[in-house]
């Protein structure tokens, strides 16, 4: 699995914007607003917008308990230890986004 999470500044809308929109044709699901979620290679395809707009150091993309920064990259060294444990706050983290989610599209109707 793959995770972006950014944190672009206002006056750089246009790239957050556009981060938002490529995120999102490649297939990847938000658990927050800027915190998405690939099963699949995408890196280059991250890069190149986040470069293009002079924001990759504003990214944070994840694959495989290794943390790619604009800075670097930086091992996440307990990540195979609590894989299982990481999993399951993923997933209860995802769920609870689609019970809010949920009950808010309930008190709009």
């Amino acid at each position: 699995w793959r995770i972006v999470i950014f944190d672009i500044p206002e006056k750089r809308k246009k790239a957050r914007d556009a981060i938002n929109l490529k995120l999102k044709e490649l297939g990847f699901h938000p658990i927050q607003k800027s915190t998405f979620i690939f099963p699949y290679e995408c890196r280059n395809e991250i890069d190149f917008v986040a470069e293009h707009f002079f924001v990759r150091k504003y990214i944070n993309y994840i694959v495989d308990g290794v943390t790619i920064t604009g800075n670097g990259i930086t091992a996440l060294q307990e990540y195979k230890k609590n894989r299982e444990k990481l999993f399951i706050q993923l997933s209860i983290a995802i769920f609870t986004g689609v019970i809010a989610l949920t009950g808010l599209v309930m008190l709009l109707k």
